[in-house]
């Protein structure tokens, strides 16, 4: 299976010593001496859902003079709002410069527009970072290796690092930039980008207003060797598998599976709560803003032990923590998530009681388990909150593994229990609701991917299991019975051989998006790298695929 680009529209850059792709809006995959240096260069406009303004009427030029390449892009926005271009030359002495210009055709109102550059993690993780002011001060700083909560940099005029011996400053023009660490929504990367969060939003552009902002990204030094990469066994017990119900979700679940029930505002007939029977549950609650905790929780035990149903394990949060907060900003007023903790606790005294959020690790980050009250500690995933392209759908699996480690350091010694682990997003924790996609098209922020029923959702699961199993998860929701995220085609059976799998002594190596989970009679492998998987026997197993064989089996 090909890994599908953003566009239709793709070009190479290669300068000398320095290449680029470009592919449909963004610049990515920028290389010094074959070293990524940076992840991608991309100038999008966010509504006041941060979803991405559609850009269309694109035209676009590619040329090259004495050496130096020049990529010239012009676009409108849709509705006629606006009209955008942005320019990138690329000097091979190691100088890659971009323009970007934005004018209003009438009054806009948006979250944000402009220049966002994206570092890649590999070589950068917690490595010294200075900050060049506007003023001209420099601050000494670092990427952080622990995934930060809050910007790590602020008010940056420019950007000096290193990556495995090759200098990259980084110039920034024309708006107060900031950065944010951008693995709290499973990207790869760390993202310097313009408009502070702190600015009032949505903001206005007004009619016949411009704004121009520029970057110049400045490269010296050969990489040294710390390029190579190296396969990482890791012996492990593989966690249970969990699939998401609600309302309109449920089905039959296959052997092995259980229910990772969520209770709220939703109604549950008595027939979908006797479904429940089945196979074992866990259950999340999210407690109504004009509800109270204990009254509500003790409502919902009455009902299920009316219906003989006892859930395993536990979470119960305030509605209003589905919503993101910034760890400095103004947290909601009510019931607190301590204080459910303590209500379900005294409900369900038979279960455990976990600690979390119900959406990514984004909250779970900025609001962290602050008491030993709890039994284990949870939180989930969607891999379109910013990027919804093949390319970096499977970069966030390199972002869930530096999510993963950081919730256990989070969590201590507590179990770690995922809730839906997913590439489409089951709530929108950043604006008011998911977007729509009646094209069925591959976007941010919405529920419907059209991945979902392909070989694509199938290898994105497995690898996500072995990510987590790596670092001791103790069970991963992957999908649902039916719904959005439904079992259908390749992801059910690739459902069905993890599930097989829970609880059996495993040993996963991974290597620059190739997995591999095998145990005593069984090996799974997945390529989630960018090229095909030249196995030692049979056939190369291509991009976005898996295989399941007997241990010892030919490929």
């Amino acid at each position: 299976m090909a890994v599908g680009k953003n566009s239709e529209y793709c070009e190479e850059v290669i300068a000398g010593p320095l290449s680029a792709t470009i592919d449909g809006d963004r610049i990515h995959t920028v290389k010094w001496y074959g070293l990524e240096v940076l992840r991608g260069v991309s100038a999008p406009v966010r509504d006041k859902n941060w979803g991405t303004v559609r850009e269309v009427n694109i035209n676009r030029t590619l040329s090259e003079q004495n050496g130096v390449f020049l990529y010239r892009r012009s676009y409108l926005l849709s509705d006629g709002m606006g009209e955008g271009r942005l320019t990138a030359s690329f000097d091979p002495a190691g100088v890659v410069t971009i323009d970007w210009s934005l004018s209003a055709h009438e009054d806009i109102s948006i979250n944000r527009a402009g220049l966002c550059v994206l570092h890649p993690l590999k070589g950068v993780e917690g490595t010294p970072l200075v900050i060049t002011e506007p003023d001209g001060e420099r601050l000494k700083a670092e990427f952080p290796a622990m995934i930060a909560p809050a910007q790590p940099a602020k008010n940056i005029r420019a950007l000096q690092h290193e990556i495995f011996g090759t200098s990259v400053t980084i110039e920034f023009e024309g708006e107060v930039f900031e950065m944010e660490d951008q693995r709290n929504w499973s990207d790869a990367s760390y993202k310097t980008y313009c408009r502070p969060l702190s600015s009032p939003k949505p903001f206005k552009i007004g009619k016949n207003e411009h704004l121009n902002q520029r970057i110049t990204i400045h490269l010296k030094g050969r990489p040294d060797a710390g390029l190579q990469s190296c396969a990482r066994p890791t012996n492990v017990r593989m966690p249970e598998i969990l699939l998401a119900v609600e309302p309109g979700w449920q089905e039959t679940v296959p052997a092995g599976c259980a229910r990772l029930a969520r209770f709220g505002r939703n109604e549950w007939s008595d027939r979908e709560l006797l479904q429940l029977d089945d196979a074992p549950f866990d259950a999340e609650f999210a407690i109504p803003d004009d509800a109270e905790p204990q009254e509500f929780l003790a409502r919902w035990a009455q009902r299920l032990e009316g219906k003989k149903l006892q859930p395993r394990h536990i979470i119960a949060l305030p509605e209003a923590y589905l919503k993101s907060f910034q760890p400095d900003g103004d947290w909601p007023s009510g019931p607190t998530p301590n204080a459910c903790i303590a209500a379900a606790r005294s409900v369900f005294p038979e279960a455990k009681i976990g600690a979390g959020m119900l959406t990514n690790f984004t909250e779970f980050n900025r609001r962290p388990p602050t008491e030993d009250n709890s039994d284990y500690v949870t939180h989930g995933n969607s891999a379109i909150v910013h990027a919804a392209d093949d390319v970096s759908v499977l970069q966030t699996l390199e972002g869930l593994s530096a999510i993963f480690r950081s919730a256990r350091a989070l969590g201590g010694s507590k179990p770690y229990r995922l809730g839906l682990v997913s590439i489409g997003m089951r709530s929108n924790p950043y604006g008011a609701e998911l977007l729509p996609n009646p094209r069925h098209e591959k976007r941010t922020m919405t529920d419907t991917d059209p991945r979902q029923t392909s070989e694509f959702a199938a290898t994105y699961a497995i690898a996500a299991t072995a990510l987590a199993a790596a670092d001791g998860a103790e069970a991963i929701c992957l999908a649902a019975p039916a719904g959005p995220f439904s079992l259908q085609g390749p992801l059910e059976k690739a459902i069905a051989v993890l599930a097989n799998l829970s609880g059996q002594e495993a040993t996963i190596t991974q290597n620059a998006g190739q997995f591999i989970i095998e145990t005593a009679d069984t090996v799974v492998m997945a390529n989630a790298a960018s090229a095909a998987w030249n196995l030692e026997q049979g056939s190369p197993l291509e991009t976005a695929c898996w295989r399941h064989m007997p241990a010892g089996g030919a490929a």
